[in-house]
């Protein structure tokens, strides 16, 4: 299955948005905090493996330094990241692996 979020998407930082395997978040506008006078979202997107997430041109996953990308690995499979490397150089901070 695939969600594609192409608006602006506003979450509490206790947020966490979970992957599934065999499932895409397509990431075609922006997901950032609730709050208006934030400096990013806090939360986390776990990548489960076989699951996609998807940066699109133009996207924006607004997360501050406390924010996080997982990619979970088992076996040999791994979640995975798609998108421009630009795009996906700038979430490196954030970005962990681990293993199931």
């Amino acid at each position: 299955s695939e969600l594609k979020v192409s608006c602006k998407f506003y979450l509490p930082n206790s947020a966490t948005i979970i992957i599934k395997k065999g499932s895409s978040l397509v990431l075609a506008g922006l997901i950032s905090n609730e709050s208006k006078d934030s400096t990013g979202w806090q939360g986390k997107i776990i990548i489960e493996p076989g699951a996609t997430l998807i940066f699109k041109e133009g996207s924006k996953l607004d997360l501050n330094k406390n924010g996080r990308i997982i990619l979970l690995k088992a076996n040999k499979e791994r979640g995975a990241l798609i998108g421009d490397k630009t795009i996906l150089r700038s979430y490196r901070k954030n970005l962990k692996k681990r293993k199931l």
